[in-house]
């Protein structure tokens, strides 16, 4: 069998799976398999591959048709420009959260950009993964990072992707914010847990299986965590400060009316046009 056969073999038993991306899935486990980047990918189009390349192949094709995530077979995600280990411990980090980071970054050279300006202290608060923390720390060396999660398999993470990214930031572990105590931030990052426990019934099995659930919940209403960082954010957000938050697509609303007595907040949106970041300058 070609390599061209093997690929369309691949994509149609993930199309038959109902897999959303089957084309890119079925190229992307090839090239984690053997290594080939996308121009030896076509290249090697007519090639013949071998029985045992082609039999641990489809077994990856298969692992991903039962509905393992793309990310926990290659056990990597890309995010910004990093390489970020991920697994069952950790959500897998989404695009949408690189708006997050991108609008940290433009406020941090705004503000600590200059010679004599402080090293802002920033906290990333449910880091999971750490992308978001350790992407502000690669494009903004001068931040002093702090990474917290109560999860012990998120915090071996976040560790594991700040030595696989040679990133220095201080590790924690953190029931939100209490062990916290007496510590000021010039700005706190944070995706918290925000579907509901109605929605989390109507997630996909891929999700709901295999990402963590203490990543996903965020209670009855999805604001659990946003009243917790409503009521303890201005306890460790100096004046001035930013605490920048991603929600989901229906809290424009609701998450600026818990936030309203922290400062001047406003809402922001994804490039599909959906709310997706709620922003608070301290007063």
């Amino acid at each position: 069998m070609t390599l061209k056969e093997l690929l369309t073999k691949g994509e149609d038993l993930l199309t038959r799976a109902g897999k959303d991306s089957p084309r890119y899935d079925a190229r992307a486990l090839y090239m984690f398999l053997t290594g080939l980047d996308n121009t030896g990918l076509i290249m090697a189009q007519r090639e013949d591959v071998a029985q045992n390349i082609q039999a641990r192949y489809l077994s990856l094709i298969q692992q991903r048709a039962s509905g393992i995530p793309l990310q926990h077979i290659t056990g990597h995600q890309g995010f910004m420009d990093l390489d970020l280990k991920v697994g069952p411990e950790v959500l897998i980090p989404r695009p949408e959260t690189e708006l997050l980071v991108e609008e940290a970054l433009r406020a941090l050279r705004e503000e600590y950009d200059a010679a004599d300006a402080p090293a802002p202290e920033v906290l990333d608060i449910c880091t999971g993964s750490g992308a978001i923390g350790l992407s502000v720390k690669r494009h903004f060396p001068k931040a002093q990072v702090t990474l917290s999660d109560i999860s012990d398999g998120a915090l071996q993470t976040a560790e594991i992707n700040a030595e696989l990214n040679g990133l220095k930031v201080e590790i924690l572990k953190s029931d939100m914010f209490k062990a916290l105590e007496g510590r000021n931030f010039h700005m706190i990052l944070c995706n918290p847990p925000y579907i509901t426990d109605r929605e989390i019934e109507t997630l996909t099995s891929e999700v709901r299986e295999h990402e963590p659930m203490i990543a996903l919940s965020g209670g009855t209403d999805g604001l659990d965590f946003y009243r917790i960082l409503a009521e303890e954010a201005p306890k460790h957000l100096n004046c001035g400060g930013r605490l920048m938050m991603e929600i989901g697509y229906d809290q424009g609303e609701t998450v600026p009316e818990l936030m309203k007595d922290l400062g001047e907040t406003r809402v922001m949106k994804d490039l599909n046009g959906l709310d997706r970041m709620v922003i608070v300058h301290r007063r």
